[in-house]
């Protein structure tokens, strides 16, 4: 054979060996389910959706304040009714439940907000005895920031108290 034909055999062998490998394709035997095609379907519940749902109750219990915003006029907002229906659902016992209205006293208003979450909470399946209203923000609910500003408010110390360690040097020990 000249170099020609063999070139020509060679490359017919090659194609018929890349059309056999492309027919036979990449066959798994596994099943689908190996493989995780089993999603669900997008209406179904899922873990990671309910544990993000019961991390906003938590904190919103955990807060369990409503300010100005949760508010159109005298009556609640979506936004309200999503943070007590979120405080409401989170899992706890609710004897009681406390919402604290951080909201400006406003005579035109206050009465019917006290009364739209009131309302609201006994919609949702609460009694009288569950429901407890405080004005003002709650007292427990502070963030990160609270100790500082309690530092920077106590008095300064004195002299013969043992000062504070510089920036740049570390307490023995550490």
């Amino acid at each position: 054979m000249k170099n020609s034909k063999k070139l020509h055999w060679l490359i017919e062998l090659g194609a018929a060996a890349a059309v056999i490998a492309l027919a036979a394709g990449c066959q798994n035997p596994k099943s689908d389910a190996a493989r995780g095609d089993d999603f669900p379907a997008p209406d179904m519940p899922r873990s990671v959706n309910a544990f993000a749902m019961q991390q906003a109750a938590n904190g919103a219990r955990a807060d369990a304040t409503l300010r100005d915003y949760h508010f159109d006029g005298g009556k609640l907002n979506s936004l309200g009714e999503e943070r007590l229906d979120l405080m409401v659902h989170n899992g706890d016992d609710c004897s009681p439940l406390v919402v604290y209205l951080d909201v400006p006293a406003d005579e035109a208003n206050t009465e019917s907000r006290r009364q739209a979450v009131t309302d609201f909470l006994r919609h949702s399946g609460l009694s009288d005895e569950q429901i407890k209203l405080e004005d003002g923000p709650n007292p427990n609910s502070t963030s990160p920031v609270a100790p500082l500003l309690a530092q920077q408010n106590m008095p300064q110390q004195s002299s013969a108290s043992p000062a504070a360690p510089s920036s740049g040097s570390m307490p023995q020990g550490q």
